[in-house]
Parts: structure tokens; sequence; C-alpha cells
């Protein structure tokens, strides 16, 4: 058997493994792109919890303030440490959107890729479509909210 017939024998089954390899990575980098979503869902969604405990504390911060004035309210001073507490929650959460902005990038760039990509399995894929414009929408909120502080 020569060479060539040895090479040609050995092809198909090299393509197949060469298939195997691409849909395998495929498949590893959508399940992370879906764990990076998840997670920054996560994260937003208890912000938002933390924002809107926040300001619901400003308002009976606001009510009390006036309360106070017309006399003296024990419950002003734990009112005023719960809203530090939550200040600080909100300020934690501010770096983990902003240390999560990084893998938002990648997960908009993943996809972007994806859709963009004339020979691949995801080209103008609405899927992956969204993906990018929620990713890009995120990274604009998380710019918005965490600046460059």
């Amino acid at each position: 058997m020569s060479n060539t017939d040895w090479i040609r024998e050995l092809l198909p089954e090299a393509e197949a493994w060469q298939h195997e390899l691409i849909d395998s990575e495929f498949d590893k980098r959508d399940a992370e792109i879906g764990r990076l979503h998840r997670r920054l869902l996560d994260t937003q969604h208890g912000r938002n919890c933390a924002e809107a405990q926040v300001e619901k504390l400003n308002g009976d911060i606001r009510c009390m303030v006036e309360k106070a004035a017309a006399q003296h309210l024990p419950g002003y001073r734990e009112l005023a440490a719960k809203c530090a507490v939550l200040e600080t929650q909100v300020d934690r959460l501010k770096v983990l959107l902003k240390n999560a902005a990084p893998y938002v990038d990648a997960c908009h760039d993943e996809a972007e890729s994806q859709h963009d990509n004339p020979e691949g399995d995801y080209y103008m894929d609405l899927g992956q479509y969204e993906i990018m414009q929620d990713t890009e929408e995120l990274l604009e909120n998380i710019a918005k909210e965490v600046g460059d502080a």
C-alpha cells in the first residue's frame, strides 16, 4: 500500500474526528455562554433587589425625618443603620457588576462571531443575535451604573 493510498484511506476518519472536535468545542462554548449569562442575570437581579430596598428605605427615612422633626424617635437610628448596610450592599454589587463586565463582553464577542460567521452553524441565528443585543445592553447598563470607578 502506497503512502497516497494510506492517506486516502485515513482521510474520511480524520475529517470525522475534526468535526467531532469542532462540535465538542462549540458545545463547551455554548455551555459557558449560558453559565455566564445566568450568572450575570443573577447578579443583576440581586442588584435590582438591593436598589429597590434602598429606595424603599430612603422613602422611609424621609418619612422618619419629618416625624423626628416633630418628636424624637428611637427607630430613626435603626433605620439609618439599615440604610447604611444597604448602601454597602449596593457598593459590593457594583463591584461584582464591574468584575462581571469582562465575562459579558466575552459572551457578546462569542455570540457575535458565531452569528457573523457565514460558514458556521449559527450564521444569522436569531438566538445568537439576541445574546449579542442583550449582552451589549447589559454592558451599557453596567458602564452607566458602575462607571469607571
